[in-house]
């Protein structure tokens, strides 16, 4: 949870990323491109993790922690037993 998402514009990644904001997307998904969005980000690492870092540590929290979600998982289960 610090990692800056530079992904490949699909469908998948235009739901999750807002370009600049949680992440950034890269198209055309090349070789040239690709490095360039990578030495931007690492040009400006501390000023984007600490634009990026709350917003996706909740998301994920939210959404694609293990610990978190297999709680949430235990407790439905339980309530469905009930």
């Amino acid at each position: 949870m610090g990692a800056i998402p530079i992904v490949n514009d699909i469908p998948a990644h235009q739901e999750l990323i807002v370009h600049g904001e949680n992440g950034f997307v890269v198209e055309p998904f090349n070789v040239p491109c690709l490095k360039k969005q990578i030495q931007e980000v690492l040009a400006h690492l501390d000023v984007y993790k600490d634009k990026m870092a709350k917003t996706n540590r909740s998301w994920i929290l939210e959404n694609a922690h293990l610990p978190t979600n297999m709680k949430a998982f235990v407790e439905l289960c339980r309530q469905a037993i009930r």
